[in-house]
This record gives C-alpha cells, structure tokens and sequence, in this order.
C-alpha cells in the first residue's frame, strides 16, 4: 500500500497545476511559490498537495465502506454457521435421545 501512496503522491504532484495558478520563484530565497492568479493568493505549498489529500481522504472514506461491506457479510456468514452448527447439534442431540429411548424401551 505505501508503494502505491507513493506513487499516487508522485502522479499528482508531479500533475500539471490548474490553470488559476503560476509557480515562480523567489530570487532572492530561492524558495517555490504559487500564485493564484484569479485570487491574488500567494501559496508557498504546491495547490496539488490539497488535492492529493482530498484524494487521499476519499480513497480512505471508500476503503472504510469497502472494511464495513466486508465485515457485515463476515457477521452474516458466522452468524449463518453458528445457526447450522446449532441446528445440527440439536438434530444430533435428538437422534441420540431416541436411539436412547429405543434402546431402554427394550
């Protein structure tokens, strides 16, 4: 699962900026910065890192659902054997009890 984190972190951030927002750089530092050029905002995290986490957060939240899916069913299915397996004791139980009977009747 890491190596896939990686390489969706990779993809996304390496994935073209939308096209309210320049990247330049400040001569003087050195540093990456980006500017939203409808807004004025100035970022110095790349906009493609709040995107990764929505991505992130909604693989997470669908990974949950798919864990709660698959447990309801597991409940299901032992709750299923553990009604067969008290079905079959009984009928074991009973087919004891008269072979019991029959016996002492004799």
């Amino acid at each position: 699962f890491s190596e896939y984190e990686v390489n969706l972190e990779r993809a996304v951030m390496n994935s073209k900026l939308d096209k309210d927002w320049l990247k330049h750089t400040v001569t003087d530092e050195g540093k990456q910065q980006y500017l939203n050029i409808k807004t004025g905002r100035v970022e110095n995290v790349n906009p493609n890192a709040k995107k990764l986490e929505q991505i992130k957060r909604k693989q997470k939240q669908r990974a949950m659902q798919i864990l709660d899916q698959h447990r309801l069913e597991s409940d299901r299915i032992i709750d299923t054997i553990t009604q067969n397996e008290r079905s079959f004791r009984a009928s074991n139980l009973e087919r004891l009890l008269e072979t019991i009977r029959a016996y002492d009747s004799k």
